[in-house]
């Protein structure tokens, strides 16, 4: 028994000894390859920098070539313009005589541009008063024709029973027009309760009584309004007319005041102008001739006169005593 064991001890040393063999050559293989790994990465690396610094030693050489070259060119264009103006310098007459008629050639045409402006401005500011002149007088034509719609102070009392009476009618169509909603409201329940039923044919029919007597009010409040303003304008002529009357009566009664005048200067001066010899026989007692009421009563005085039906001023007959 205990050969056995020997031997299996034994066996069991030999089998780990190998397995540490074989791991310790694992791992030595491992370890080359990550050398030689390594040692080709570091290659690789070294080349690409290589080549990196390279192509910046490049750049830089083609930049300092550049930055040189254009420097060189810079020098010659300095020469080259410093030569150009030493030329100029040497014509510069010529130069100052060709500079004058450029400048007054440019003057003419600031000139010019500055006149067509100021013409411009001119022709606009001309058209901005004709505006304003019109805005002037369509305001005033309006304010005439709002005057000429207003009416007279005489006739507010028919304007406001007018205006009065429309706003009735118009009360009176929006209290149909509720009734008429309410009606079809009441219309479209009782369609819904009985879809065949002599009440719903009343309701229609008395929907469209309903209808008719809107349409009727309607035209009557249109020709009312129609009425209103024409009897606006009616009383605006009227008023009118009684002006351009009572201002002729005005005159009238001048031009018979002035006649008055001058016939009682006449008659003053009529026994003044007869003979010394001669003396008027019962002049203040005998009566005047009806000439002059025939005349007074024929003058356009005494016919306006009669056709506003009031009494003529007769004056009485001269020398009467009282």
């Amino acid at each position: 028994m205990k050969a056995l064991l020997l031997k299996e001890r034994q066996e069991k040393l030999q089998l780990e000894m190998q397995l540490r063999d074989e791991i310790c050559n694992e791992m030595v293989e491992q370890m080359q390859q990550r050398e030689q790994w390594c040692s080709e990465h570091l290659d690789t690396q070294k080349e690409l920098l290589e080549e990196m610094y390279e192509e910046k030693l490049k750049i830089l050489k083609e930049s300092l070539t550049n930055f040189y070259q254009e420097e060189l060119q810079e020098r010659d264009e300095k020469i080259e313009e410093l030569e150009a103006l030493l030329k100029e310098a040497r014509q510069q007459p010529v130069a100052h005589q060709q500079s004058g008629s450029e400048l007054s050639l440019l003057r003419r045409s600031q000139r010019l541009a500055t006149s067509a402006s100021t013409q411009q401005l001119q022709e606009v500011k001309a058209k901005l008063d004709q505006c304003r002149a019109e805005l002037n007088s369509t305001t005033e034509e309006l304010q005439k024709y709002q005057k000429m719609l207003e009416p007279p102070p005489s006739a507010k009392h028919f304007t406001t029973d007018v205006d009065k009476k429309l706003e009735e009618g118009q009360k009176n169509i929006r209290l149909l027009r509720t009734e008429l909603q309410k009606l079809g409201e009441s219309l479209q329940s009782a369609e819904r309760a009985c879809c065949h039923s002599t009440g719903a044919g009343k309701l229609r029919q008395a929907l469209t009584t309903c209808d008719d007597i809107l349409i009727k009010q309607d035209q009557t409040l249109a020709e009312l309004q129609n009425n209103m303003m024409l009897v606006k304008l009616d009383l605006r002529k009227k008023a009118a007319c009684i002006a351009e009357q009572y201002h002729t009566v005005l005159k009238l009664q001048g031009q018979a005041s002035t006649k008055k005048r001058l016939g009682t200067n006449q008659e003053n001066q009529q026994p003044n102008q007869q003979p010394p010899g001669k003396k008027p026989f019962l002049r203040n007692l005998l009566p005047r001739t009806p000439t002059c009421q025939s005349s007074t009563d024929c003058s356009p005085y005494a016919r306006i006169l009669r056709s506003r039906r009031s009494p003529l001023l007769k004056s009485g007959p001269f020398g009467k005593k009282y």
